[in-house]
């Protein structure tokens, strides 16, 4: 052990080398020492990682469960049919490895909204239609 550097290793574990940073000409505290490091990590120089591969064409039933579930806005059961879509759209999308989860996301969480405020909508008009009829039975 060189002169000087016994502090370098009370908080290493035994035999273990110290850690290196990637970053070059930056000051760096390792183990309790300061130092300059200048030198990159050379396991990635060896093997760099690829490029990130092109994303596939978008799904066509992703935008199809979209389309349906914003025109559920207008004719309710139209959001049914974008939550059917939408689901099958994620399983095609995870089997072929194509973009557009996000659409078929979108269109699942905006489908499911719109029937959720559909039964509710049907669940206040039932009960105001029940009520009239049961003040009109008192009259």
């Amino acid at each position: 052990m060189p002169p000087g550097r016994a502090d370098s290793l009370v908080d290493s574990p035994q035999g273990a080398a110290p850690k290196t940073s990637r970053a070059s000409g930056k000051r760096a505290i390792l183990w309790g020492i300061a130092s300059d490091i200048t030198t990159t990590d050379t396991m990635n120089d060896l093997h760099p990682t690829p490029p990130p591969s092109p994303p596939g064409p978008t799904n066509v039933m992703a935008l199809v469960a979209f389309a349906l579930s914003v025109l559920g806005t207008l004719v309710p059961p139209a959001a049914l049919g974008g939550v059917v879509c939408g689901h099958l759209a994620r399983h095609q999308i995870r089997a072929s490895r194509e973009s557009g989860d996000s659409w078929a996301l979108a269109g699942l969480i905006l489908g499911y909204l719109l029937i959720l405020l559909s039964l509710a909508g049907l669940l206040l008009f039932g009960g105001f239609v029940a009520t009239m009829f049961g003040i009109m039975a008192f009259m």
